[in-house]
């Protein structure tokens, strides 16, 4: 089992729980339940393959993809995804305690998924074709981010004059 995995299955369900619907952010105008939504859909879309197409440009995707493989690199606070829009939307969810459930099975799906096929490319809209150890290193890096965001995991050093 990779680290990436690891963190996945065993630290994430740990650390949930941590997470109220009042726990306030360190930066960034989501909500804890905007948040689960968000990576949950992250999760979703490597399983649906509903990507077609990378939007970084050919000349910049080796840039973006040695910042994904290599393990010192980590989004910043205040990193936003290309495409976002700058306002969180409606919750799709009842309330967070659902987003949470469905943010779990999102990520059974995605493991099902990926240990039918380890080595099938699946587009990423950043980082391009990506296999099973791609996308896992791709979930734990956004999801550390948006856990140091809402203090589940400790603010990385350097990050907090950044907030």
């Amino acid at each position: 089992m990779t680290p990436y995995r690891q963190f996945l299955e065993e630290e994430v369900p740990r650390l949930l729980p941590q997470l109220a619907a009042d726990t306030q952010p360190h930066w960034g105008k989501m909500q804890p339940q905007h948040m689960i939504e968000h990576v949950s859909a992250l999760f979703y879309l490597a399983y649906s393959q509903k990507v077609n197409a990378c939007f970084t440009p050919a000349d910049k995707l080796p840039k973006a993809r040695a910042f994904l493989f290599n393990d010192d690199k980590h989004f910043r606070p205040h990193t936003a995804g290309p495409g976002l829009p700058k306002e969180p939307g409606p919750f799709r969810f009842a309330d967070l305690d659902e987003a949470k459930d469905k943010l779990l099975d999102s990520m059974k799906k995605f493991f099902a998924f990926f240990d039918a096929d380890p080595e099938r490319e699946v587009m990423h809209p950043v980082f391009g074709p990506l296999n099973q150890e791609g996308w896992e290193r791709f979930q734990h890096k956004h999801l550390s981010h948006h856990f140091r965001q809402f203090g589940l995991l400790p603010l990385l050093p350097g990050h907090e004059s950044m907030i």
